[in-house]
């Protein structure tokens, strides 16, 4: 009778140690590459850029509307 609780306490001991490395696997997943980082002026400049894009469609559309009535 020892010998079988010896026995699952090691399995018991084992699997707790597989399952404590494991954890330790979760952290070591294919890292990304961290994306470049702009610079404030360039970060605004782009914003200000998509917004006038976005202006720029937005006009046309409205034209095109007017235009089709």
């Amino acid at each position: 009778m020892t010998k079988t609780i010896r026995a699952a306490a090691g399995r018991v001991a084992d699997s707790f140690v597989q399952g404590i490395a494991q954890m330790g696997t979760l952290t070591m997943s294919e890292r990304r590459k961290p994306a470049p980082r702009k610079t404030a002026a360039e970060a605004l400049r782009g914003d200000w850029a998509r917004l006038g894009g976005d202006m720029e469609r937005a006009v046309r559309k409205v034209k095109e509307r007017e235009s089709a009535q």
